[in-house]
């Protein structure tokens, strides 16, 4: 099927999706005849180009359209899943090891701000090129190339902390080359989901891949703390390179696994992915969506401490809890929609999760009591990971294989590159009214944006 052609049908039936939320027995004209508008699901034959009959053939045990968790009865993305589990989870150890390390060298929380800073920069400003690279290469190359990286990298640190030789600068260096390599290497693992499960399966696969990074959230953190007395700093960073030789396994396990679908076709530049989302509305308003809730809903994030601290009171065991209920709501969520296999309105769930989100956090910042702020938390990490894996499906299904990386890697910068910028801004308006009148501003401002831009995405 020709790129252009993709194009257009993707973006076509995106804007269906979406209309469906309000036109539920809507019928559009096709082929100079009147037909009913075919369920997203349905209409994704259209969007995604077709894979060789090689591609996903998993024998009997393959997906099947609407199964529990149906992405993992595809062996190669079950394989490479499993691996990101765990890589994740040493990389979580990681970050709690080197944040409480710069904390004990400095004394000083605008150390931790300044470590922020240098993750979002790389996180912002390379994931498109990132995803233009995906987009010429073959994908499972370049994600063996990056994990590569991954394992050096702490590896390296580890043996310079062991030896005394790893000055702070170092330790800032080292977030913003970790944060260029991720930049490279999402993009191009998004962008390869397609190729690793039937198209039937998009949205488990998405809501799978939610899983990874909130079950190592919730679990890695804790194990850092844990570990980081008895081992030290140098140990956890070892440990990070070596849970990373996971993914590498995985990548190695692979079969049958195109990496260069809808790539390296015709010369497209850099800024072609961000012309395609520019003139193709809808998916303007999905990333608009998607960079809502990390810029705006994900800063309370950042207020968390402050409300522990000076509004409940609860101290930092308090605080620790509070940290892992959006964490907690994050797994149910993700767990629920990979359970719940196809479904036929994700709009409505890439439009209400949004503001569920908001309006749960309106509630947080009138500071109810501290067990209903934490069910609230939980709420707001149930809403959270279910959108977000939404949105991911969503734009899966609108981009051609050409561009796929680079628009993969603008929601890439939405969700991770924009998030950071986030807790600046939060941090930066509770310093004037304080945190719980910047939560409530956050909120809603993302109660006002999403509508518009769910009307954009419905009437473009």
């Amino acid at each position: 099927m020709a790129g252009g052609a993709v194009s257009r049908a993707g973006v076509r039936n995106l804007r269906h999706s979406f209309a469906v939320s309000r036109l539920t027995d809507a019928y559009a004209a096709r082929g100079g005849c009147v037909t009913p508008v075919r369920s997203e699901m349905a209409a994704s034959d259209d969007i995604l180009p077709a894979a060789p009959p090689t591609q996903h053939a998993e024998g009997p045990g393959s997906a099947s359209s609407g199964a529990r968790f149906a992405a993992l009865r595809s062996r190669n993305f079950a394989t490479l899943w499993a691996g990101l589990i765990v890589s994740n989870a040493g990389a979580q150890m990681q970050n709690v090891a080197k944040a409480w390390l710069i904390l004990q060298r400095t004394d000083s929380p605008l150390s931790l701000g300044l470590l922020s800073f240098c993750f979002a920069v790389p996180m912002t400003l390379l994931p498109p090129v990132g995803g233009a690279l995906a987009d010429r290469v073959d994908r499972v190359w370049l994600v063996k190339r990056t994990q590569t990286l991954m394992v050096l990298e702490p590896l390296l640190l580890a043996l310079l902390l062991a030896t005394g030789h790893a000055p702070l600068w170092l330790l800032y260096v080292d977030t913003a080359f970790a944060a260029t390599v991720l930049a490279f290497d999402s993009p191009a693992r998004q962008a390869l989901v397609p190729a690793l499960v039937p198209r039937e399966d998009l949205l488990s696969a998405t809501s799978l891949n939610a899983v990874v990074f909130t079950g190592a959230a919730l679990v890695g953190p804790a194990l850092g703390g844990l570990l980081l007395r008895p081992l030290g700093a140098a140990w956890i960073f070892a440990l990070n390179g070596l849970t990373t030789l996971a993914v590498l396994a995985a990548l190695l396990r692979l079969r049958g696994v195109s990496g260069r679908e809808g790539a390296g076709g015709r010369r497209v530049g850099l800024a072609d992915g961000a012309r395609y989302v520019w003139t193709r509305r809808p998916v303007l308003a999905i990333l608009g969506i998607s960079a809502s809730i990390s810029l705006l809903a994900g800063s309370y994030q950042t207020l968390l401490p402050v409300l522990a601290r000076d509004h409940w009171h609860v101290g930092a065991s308090g605080y620790g809890l509070l940290a892992s209920a959006p964490g907690a709501g994050a797994l149910i969520g993700a767990f629920g929609l990979a359970a719940l296999g196809n479904l036929r309105r994700k709009e409505l769930i890439a439009i209400g999760a949004p503001l569920v989100v908001a309006a749960a956090l309106l509630v947080v910042a009138r500071v109810p009591p501290y067990a209903a702020g934490l069910g609230l938390l939980v709420l707001v990490g149930v809403a959270g990971s279910a959108g977000g894996a939404v949105i991911a499906t969503l734009l899966q299904f609108a981009s051609p294989g050409e561009l796929r990386g680079r628009i993969m890697a603008l929601n890439t910068v939405c969700v991770i590159g924009l998030s950071s910028f986030g807790g600046l801004l939060a941090g930066a308006l509770a310093q004037v009214w304080g945190a719980p009148a910047a939560i409530a501003l956050a909120a809603a401002a993302v109660l006002l944006s999403v509508p518009l831009l769910a009307r954009i995405a419905i009437h473009a």
